[in-house]
């Protein structure tokens, strides 16, 4: 078996990705609903009954857990390695990235990312500007959500080599 995953497939499931993860965040299984629903394009694309395609999901329905930023990296390569028919690979990567990604990913937004935007919004509110409490809630998100796409794609790119 060999097919190739078509553009529109690998936009959709990074699309899915990066604004669904956590939308049926929940304490059993945390993202893996949204990590599930990030695959099913490439999925679908990929096999061709039903059955299979409902097996192939049920993979992906298992805890998974980590920072939604740093996520599109494992989720890049996840459809790589199914799209290599992988599926083993693919559900070993996800464990072995899941943490330490959160923590990379957490401390990229916690130190790196969001300080700086706060100390700028603060001085802006110091002199009275309103505009400071906008830049400190919403530019820090908008910067690590647009970082999503090109983790993506650099995920894909790499597949199983994303863990070196």
């Amino acid at each position: 078996m060999s097919k190739k995953l078509t553009q529109a497939a690998l936009k959709k499931a990074c699309s899915r990705h990066n604004w669904a993860l956590q939308w049926c965040w929940n304490y059993e299984k945390m993202q893996a609903a949204g990590y599930g629903y990030a695959m099913v394009p490439a999925i679908k694309e990929l096999y061709d009954t039903e059955e299979a395609q409902c097996r192939e999901l049920e993979r992906h329905m298992q805890f998974y857990n980590t920072h939604p930023g740093a996520s599109a990296l494992i989720v890049g390569a996840g459809v790589a390695l199914e799209e290599a028919y992988q599926g083993e690979i693919h559900d070993s990567l996800k464990v072995a990235l899941m943490g330490p990604l959160a923590g990379i990913g957490d401390t990229i937004q916690a130190v790196l990312v969001t300080p700086p935007f706060n100390i700028i919004a603060a001085g802006l509110a110091n002199e009275g500007s309103a505009i400071g409490a906008v830049l400190a809630s919403t530019l820090p998100l908008l910067v690590l959500f647009a970082l999503r796409w090109p983790l993506f794609n650099y995920g894909y790119k790499q597949g199983a080599n994303v863990i070196n």
